[in-house]
């Protein structure tokens, strides 16, 4: 609705196969059927208004499905990504560990867990928690999503990443995505949001009113 009042024609749709959404069986490859649904969705949003360019949204997978179709998909001029990929770097390790390395007696206690898990003392085949599980990520690698990265870059696709405190396995750090790619000329296309204290779910109204009006904002300045 908001996006409707500044003049944006928007549409929410799930996925074939996913949510209202019927399979659709001419399609098994699973990016090939990403691509075919998406591109399905903004061809019946062109022919309904007139709409040329696209700005795609998604949260977690979405964010992935977004970021594939935005590289394959000349119409796609900005990405909004909600807790979509992200790779460690030294700077998220300190974080990450550093306080509880701080402490008294932490150091030898990570020291020894490490080593128990290297000796097979502890392992572990599935995540710790059904949180973890169910947020667990299994990310294309680090150089292809750099040149695909670089491919929007030379389109000038804005891009907006939005990190809740769930994501904590993956991300930690406003500049953490810009480390992850020094190659890539992001500019002033590259806008990166950090809430830590939100769930990956935006459970609490105050955290929902906070990305909406990141969102607005960026569209706003943005197009």
């Amino acid at each position: 609705l908001a996006l409707t009042t500044l003049g944006f024609a928007s549409l929410r749709f799930d996925l074939s196969g996913l949510g209202d959404s019927a399979p659709r069986p001419d399609q098994p490859d699973l990016h090939q059927r990403v691509l075919s649904d998406v591109r399905d969705a903004m061809d019946f949003v062109a022919r309904r208004r007139g709409t040329r360019t696209f700005i795609l949204a998604g949260m977690c997978s979405g964010a992935i499905n977004a970021h594939l179709v935005a590289v394959a998909d000349a119409r796609v001029s900005g990405v909004v990504m909600l807790d979509g990929y992200a790779y460690p770097t030294r700077r998220f390790y300190l974080r990450r560990y550093g306080p509880r390395l701080a402490k008294p007696g932490s150091a030898l206690s990570f020291i020894g867990r490490q080593l128990a898990s290297l000796m097979g003392a502890r392992r572990r085949t599935k995540p710790s928690s059904d949180s973890d599980e169910i947020l667990s990520q299994d990310f294309p690698p680090r150089e292809r999503i750099a040149a695909e990265l670089r491919q929007m870059m030379e389109r000038n696709v804005s891009l907006l990443m939005v990190f809740t405190g769930s994501w904590y396995l993956y991300f930690n750090y406003r500049e953490q995505i810009r480390d992850n790619f020094p190659a890539v000329p992001f500019g002033d296309r590259l806008t990166v949001e950090h809430f830590p204290d939100a769930d990956h779910t935006y459970t609490l109204l105050q955290d929902r009113e906070r990305l909406f009006e990141s969102v607005l904002t960026w569209i706003q300045a943005r197009f």
